[in-house]
């Protein structure tokens, strides 16, 4: 009797292995940023399936949730979901998860679905305080602002390179 329990409940998971988000996909509405910029933060997910794909995705910076947003993707269609953000000062680790996913069943009733990717990888940053560069004269005259600049773009035209999904 337990048995037939399990498996029971096993069977009300539809299974949708090859939908969810494209591995290790997250990207921003700017190359570089800096405190105190508004930006956007984007994931790409996409539903090779036959049934319409519903869900939540939830945006993490480490354990902190910053920002949710419901999606609906119709059957093999893909589609990207975005949030607005502020930067701030730390070190970040943005990443995104799909949270209760469901798919439409032929009944036209929302069964849930057990996907494969619920999970993008992190995307790691350390964003400093911004320095105010007309009122710090040694900085501007010494030239390390110059250089520290030209090693950050290098180190993020790098970790971009890294995390770009190979179809782009």
């Amino acid at each position: 009797y337990v048995l037939v329990f399990i498996f029971s409940a096993g069977a009300a998971y539809a299974q949708v292995a090859n939908s969810g988000f494209v591995s290790g996909n997250i990207w921003y509405s700017k190359d570089s940023f800096q405190e105190g910029d508004k930006i956007k933060i984007y994931t790409f997910i996409f539903n090779p399936n036959d049934r319409e794909l519903r869900g939540t995705v939830s945006f993490y910076d480490k354990d902190t949730v910053l920002g949710k947003k419901d999606f609906r993707i119709a059957s093999q269609s893909a589609d990207d979901v975005s949030i607005d953000w502020t930067v701030s000062v730390g070190s970040h680790s943005i990443y995104a998860k799909i949270e209760n996913p469901k798919i439409l069943n032929s009944k036209g009733v929302l069964e849930d679905a057990e996907l494969k990717d619920t999970q993008t990888k992190s995307s790691v940053y350390t964003i400093k305080k911004k320095v105010d560069t007309k009122n710090d004269k040694s900085e501007t005259s010494t030239g390390t602002a110059d250089s520290e600049f030209s090693t950050s773009l290098k180190g993020i035209q790098d970790k971009i390179e890294e995390n770009t999904p190979a179809f782009i």
